[in-house]
């Protein structure tokens, strides 16, 4: 009895030796290397690419960009990032789910560009409603100019959101109510007029993901400057919005109230 106990206690202890002397196996890492561009507030591709820094966040693992736009981030550990690209007076574009597997050199694949803001501004000068008499349909006339975009004439655009209450953000669609004229995604022609741009329309309709805005209703109208140059939206994992580098050049916020 005495022999089996003593035998018993030294296999438990070889066997406890074994498992705690088993390594763990470490996360396999890798270099992350991709490439920028960038463009200059008038549309222009900028020559230098440098110094523009990919970070992995939530890590201090990061890369900057060389005069080609090459950049890497070494000894990336195998998880999913978000992925950060910035430079200081751009706007900053992210990749906020980032699925990474290291080994080797990973390409991050398509060239990511960056964008300075636009100089423009933007003012509504005048907005009424009116409708038609079967009750349902609403219209209206609206009238803007845009400074500061005549050497942007190829790229300066303009749109026009409405909503219920005051506070209008640009493609927000829990704020967002409509577009302006016939198309809600079709921006409204400009008219040039010696260094500002002016726009009008008389065909706006008052109509929201709920249906048409009913008689009586207050709407609100913002207008926004735009560039056909810009860092396209991203969208934010953590707070579910879309998220615009470069937020467009808002105008003032005028009424309007529907007979």
């Amino acid at each position: 009895m005495k022999l089996y106990t003593i035998l018993s206690f030294a296999f438990l202890v070889f066997v406890i030796g074994c498992k705690n002397s088993t390594p763990t196996t470490p996360l396999q890492t890798g270099d992350l290397q991709g490439t920028v561009g960038l463009y200059d507030s008038h549309g222009n591709e900028v020559p230098d690419r440098s110094g523009v820094t990919a970070l992995a966040e939530v890590t201090s693992l990061s890369g900057i960009s060389d005069t080609a736009g090459n950049w890497v981030i070494h000894n990336l550990p195998t998880q999913t990032y978000s992925i950060s690209f910035s430079k200081n007076g751009y706007g900053t574009v992210k990749n906020t789910s980032y699925s990474y597997i290291g080994g080797g050199t990973v390409s991050y694949g398509a060239r990511v560009y960056l964008y300075q803001p636009v100089g423009f501004t933007i003012v509504l000068d005048s907005v009424s409603a009116t409708s038609d008499t079967s009750d349902y349909q609403h219209f209206g006339y609206l009238s803007g100019h845009i400074s500061g975009a005549s050497a942007d004439s190829a790229i300066v655009q303009a749109y026009v959101f409405f909503g219920v209450t005051p506070i209008i953000t640009y493609g927000d669609t829990t704020t967002w109510l409509g577009g302006l004229l016939w198309n809600n995604s079709r921006p409204i022609p400009l008219i040039r007029k010696g260094n500002d741009f002016y726009f009008t329309s008389t065909n706006w309709e008052a109509c929201g993901p709920n249906g048409w805005i009913k008689s009586g209703t207050t709407i609100y109208l913002q207008g926004f400057a735009t560039s056909t140059k810009y860092s396209p939206r991203y969208y934010d994992v953590i707070t579910g919005k879309w998220i615009y580098p470069n937020p467009p050049p808002s105008s003032n916020i005028l009424s309007a109230k529907i007979p």
